[in-house]
């Protein structure tokens, strides 16, 4: 199984490419202190606009190196579309050590027994496209905190500013709605009729400075609370998740009020 320290070489040589300058509040001895006390841990991070993820996994794994993270092991899942596009599943494939994309039970069983120390999720996954990284959108699954709570791992919460030019607006078409349909389901479950999103982008979007914010979060269900009926567990699940997303709201509003 690699470390975050196998995976790390490369971005650490190609993050000069996204950011000068990497900022992490409230402060890097915060975070080391809770990699240190907790072996395990769920790391719940805002997706942002367009390719944010490149610019905050760069972000993670220099965050890891710094403060005693290189051997950790880390559970990599990716958008199960990706899988179906040659080369980018191979990609995929290598990072993830990941044949296939795993569900959501599948994940809840590997990371809670085998030998994983972080699990990093986007909750808001393909609702992303509806916002320009200012506002955190609605989650699309609340079962990141079921993964939390089968593994007893807390949750870390994060948000991050500085990759908010990596997207554009874009008024999208029929044809274009159609379209992402295919490769997004969910996602066009809220485009009733054409609108506006954000979309990737190729305009130079290198941030001179990226910040990221940390808060710790400990799930107030148990497995000892969570209903046996999948939908009232789900319900139960929705319902914290929505006070995880009031959280990581108010984490991305101050750094997005100190980088103004």
């Amino acid at each position: 199984m690699r470390t975050v320290d196998d995976y790390a070489r490369l971005g650490q040589v190609t993050k000069t490419f996204y950011y000068d300058k990497l900022t992490v509040l409230p402060d890097e001895k915060n975070i080391r202190e809770i990699l240190e006390k907790h072996p395990k841990l769920v790391w719940a991070v805002s997706h942002g606009p367009g390719f944010a993820p490149v610019f905050i996994n760069m972000a993670l794994q220099e965050v890891l190196l710094k403060n005693g993270g290189a051997n950790r092991h880390q559970l990599m899942i990716a958008w199960k579309h990706f899988y179906k596009i040659p080369l980018v599943k191979q990609m995929i494939q290598h990072f993830s050590q990941l044949p296939e994309p795993l569900n959501g039970d599948d994940i809840i069983q590997k990371f809670s027994s085998e030998d994983y120390n972080d699990f990093i999720v986007y909750p808001e996954g393909e609702n992303s496209i509806y916002g320009d990284g200012k506002q955190v959108e609605e989650f699309i699954s609340p079962r990141f905190l079921e993964i939390a709570i089968a593994a007893n791992a807390p949750v870390l919460i994060a948000a991050h500013y500085g990759s908010q030019n990596s997207a554009s607006k874009k008024s999208l078409s029929e044809k274009q709605v159609s379209l992402i349909k295919k490769f997004a389901p969910k996602a066009v479950q809220k485009l009733a009729k054409p609108g506006d999103v954000y979309l990737p982008g190729f305009k130079s979007s290198k941030a001179e400075e990226f910040k990221v914010i940390f808060k710790l979060y400990e799930p107030k269900l148990t497995l000892a609370s969570l209903p046996e009926d999948k939908a009232e567990r789900r319900k139960a699940l929705a319902k914290e998740a929505e006070k995880v997303r009031e959280i990581m709201q108010g984490l991305l509003n101050e750094v997005t009020g100190e980088a103004a």
